[in-house]
């Protein structure tokens, strides 16, 4: 529990640190990851990607269908503009990491790109979120595996998730 704290701590210092006064709101949303949290869903995102577009619904309906030990935190790449729905919040608990100071930390490459970690700032899972991509401007039609719903729902039932770890397509992170 002391080693999660510390984690969220230190996110919170990176990305005020990475701030401007303007976007200090963060600071808000970031204490309300309290003690009671065992597991984190962070997602790595971007208004102006096409996928990350694609999953807005998904995103936004995530944390609540997860119980109340869960929390989910959208690490945005870009800038908010105007109010249009690319420059909308994805999820209620939503920073910014303008200086690429998380992605580097979670070696983020892409976005979208899922972390889940539980209390102990293990990652239990990280990738995509299912197999929509099938490369940069292609996708399925029909998703056959979802990775990220897969693994909370393992974690959930206290099993070993069997798909740690995927690779993420999506729009690049420049450095």
């Amino acid at each position: 529990m002391q080693w999660f704290k510390a984690f969220v701590l230190g996110c919170a210092i990176l990305i005020l640190a990475a701030c401007n006064p303007k976007q200090s709101l963060m600071y808000n949303s970031i204490t309300q990851i309290s003690k009671d949290k065992e597991f984190a869903v962070f997602i790595f995102v971007s208004g102006d990607c096409p996928l990350c577009k694609n999953y807005r619904p998904f995103i936004a309906s995530l944390p609540a269908s997860l119980p109340k030990n869960w929390q989910v935190v959208t690490i945005r790449m870009d800038e908010l503009g105007d109010d249009t729905l690319a420059n909308r919040p994805f999820a209620a608990l939503e920073v910014f990491d303008r200086e690429k100071q998380l992605s580097t930390m979670f070696k983020a490459t892409v976005t979208p790109q899922v972390f889940v970690l539980n209390k102990h700032s293990k990652i239990l899972y990280s990738g995509a979120i299912d197999n929509y991509a099938t490369a940069p401007g292609q996708h399925r039609t029909v998703v056959t595996q979802n990775y990220l719903l897969d693994a909370i729902n393992a974690i959930k039932q206290g099993k070993k998730v069997s798909v740690a770890k995927t690779e993420p397509i999506g729009c690049y992170i420049e450095e």
